[in-house]
């Protein structure tokens, strides 16, 4: 099976040294020439438990490309890039079978489905994943954990074989054919995990500690609140099972917001909670709780200063 993966962070490399180790045709496309030489020079550094894996896939740059052909293209990039590649598969020719998006956010999801319909596939990552170098990744998942595989339109036998490959890669995954449910239910998870680790500089095991407190319980009302007067329907208790499973699994794990801090990235807030405050806004509520972790992460961006 033929594979392209768009962007090489921690999700991007994991997802390459998975399906490599498996056997299958892998590339890789980053942003940066420096980045391809070193992968192509020293490889993708893969971490898990007590195991390091070096794998050395072709490598180009985005912007040389006009043209690929590959079974699976999976863009792994940030939200904002996302939205911005998508647009511009306008003007490629990039052929595929099938387009899988595998963001924070909602938006990059809603654009894809739109654009590619039955030929797009949503992979949800739940695993715990650091890149603590350009080209090196660890897992750091503690106990069993699947990352779930959807779609807004794609057939039940496309996300099942699709399921089957990454299972068969050593990439856990399970199906669910509802789509909306966990797209928001991940987005209203996020919104509280990654902001209130990156203002508080804590790996996500931390935040267990937190979970009875009128913060995250006002979070997850707030944000189940919002939600519902736009159409999706979530229960605070369902909510709270997965945070705490979700806090468990990943308690060692450094969440992407916090890792983008600490590079001087700017952050995903702008898809997480800044997505919910603009639905707030749409339907005249306020959301308060959600408003003060973004004024925070925004003044934290401020004050760090993206490169």
């Amino acid at each position: 099976m033929r594979f392209v993966v768009l962007g090489i962070g921690s999700v991007g490399g994991y997802l390459v040294s998975r399906l490599a180790l498996a056997g299958n045709t892998v590339e890789a496309i980053v942003s940066k020439r420096s980045n391809k030489r070193l992968i192509e020079v020293e490889g993708i550094e893969y971490y898990e438990r007590d195991r390091r894996y070096i794998i050395k896939v072709p490598c180009y740059v985005y912007e040389d490309l006009m043209e690929i052909d590959t079974d699976y293209l999976i863009i792994a990039t940030k939200t904002g890039d996302a939205l911005q590649i998508l647009d511009d598969l306008r003007e490629r020719r990039f052929n595929f079978n099938y387009i899988v998006t595998v963001q924070n956010g909602i938006e990059s999801h809603l654009k894809a489905s739109q654009m590619f319909g039955e030929d797009h596939l949503i992979l949800s990552i739940r695993e715990g994943l650091y890149a603590f170098d350009i080209h090196k990744i660890r897992n750091v998942s503690y106990g069993t954990i699947e990352n779930v595989v959807t779609s807004l339109s794609a057939s039940r036998e496309s996300m099942l074989q699709f399921a089957e490959i990454l299972v068969a890669s050593r990439i856990p995954a399970t199906v669910s054919y509802d789509a909306r449910m966990v797209l928001h239910k991940k987005l209203v998870i996020n919104s509280i995990i990654n902001p209130i680790a990156s203002i508080l500089k804590v790996r996500n095991g931390y935040l267990l500690k937190m979970l009875t407190t009128n913060t995250v319980i006002g979070l997850i009302n707030e944000a189940i609140k919002v939600l519902s007067l736009d159409g999706v329907s979530l229960s605070q208790m369902e909510i709270s099972e997965d945070l705490k499973s979700v806090l468990k699994a990943t308690s060692e794990n450094k969440c992407s917001m916090l890792q983008d801090l600490e590079k001087k990235k700017k952050t995903e807030i702008d898809y997480l909670n800044g997505y919910l405050l603009r639905l707030a806004k749409k339907h005249s509520i306020e959301i308060p709780l959600h408003q003060m972790l973004y004024d925070l992460i925004t003044r934290m961006e401020e004050l760090h200063g993206p490169h």
